[in-house]
């Protein structure tokens, strides 16, 4: 995701700008004209999404601003069949509060600010991936917490079985593989240690098997660089 600016418009004179200022459970918005005039302004609750499209039916000509926030996917999905793709804009949150900062005088980046950023051509704008691109990406993030979840598990397991005196492991490659978790499960530490090796096999056997890996390999045509950087990292950390 890059922090490129907006592209110029050619003409701005019948443009409305909405700035929509994006939370879990409902939205604040804000249209302007291209003279800075408030022409609507209100909060949609995410119950009723069909608000959003009655929105931008109300200002034909209008261009849409909202930041990276969790779930800004839900919200482009929504918009996407009604507005050409050059008029949503996803705004890099950091990047643009920095600079509504620097000219409201620490204001908060809210709706309005968010339109006047857009009229004025002052968004950090976010690529935007295509839906499979995403979906591909989201899956990756998944993988991802998934392997740091199951190391974090193994290296505290590693902790305790090194805290304990004159304990021999078995000779093997993978401690949590067949031969080494039948080990483990017979082994007997004095408390609390014991009860604590349970606990943390448990929570072992119990994260969700990381299997993502098909799904990758069908939808990606190529293994980008990208890609290829996520699996090794991923393996250099396991």
């Amino acid at each position: 995701m890059g922090g490129l600016m907006t592209k110029p418009t050619t003409s701005h004179n019948n443009t409305t700008f909405i700035g929509i200022d994006f939370h879990k459970r409902y939205s604040v918005f804000c249209a302007i004209d291209s003279a800075d005039r408030v022409l609507d302004k209100g909060r949609i609750d995410h119950s009723t999404p069909e608000l959003f499209i009655h929105l931008i039916q109300r200002h034909p000509r209008c261009r849409v601003v909202f930041e990276t926030t969790m779930n800004w996917a839900w919200l482009y999905e929504l918009l996407e069949p009604h507005l050409a793709q050059k008029d949503i804009i996803l705004a890099d949150a950091f990047k643009t509060r920095i600079i509504a900062e620097s000219q409201v005088k620490n204001d908060k980046v809210d709706a309005h600010i968010l339109a006047r950023l857009l009229r004025a051509e002052m968004i950090c704008e976010v690529y935007i991936p295509s839906k499979p691109a995403w979906q591909r990406k989201e899956v990756l993030h998944q993988r991802s917490f998934c392997v740091r979840q199951r190391t974090r598990v193994r290296n505290r397991i590693h902790r305790l079985l090194g805290a304990q005196h004159n304990l021999h492991l078995p000779q093997c490659r993978d401690l949590f593989g067949k031969r080494g978790l039948g080990f483990l499960d017979k082994l007997d530490l004095p408390a609390p240690a014991g009860l604590l090796l349970k606990h943390q096999l448990g929570m072992l056997r119990n994260l969700p098997p990381i299997a993502e890996d098909t799904y990758i390999a069908q939808t990606t045509p190529v293994c980008t660089l990208e890609t290829a950087m996520h699996f090794l990292q991923q393996e250099l950390h396991a």
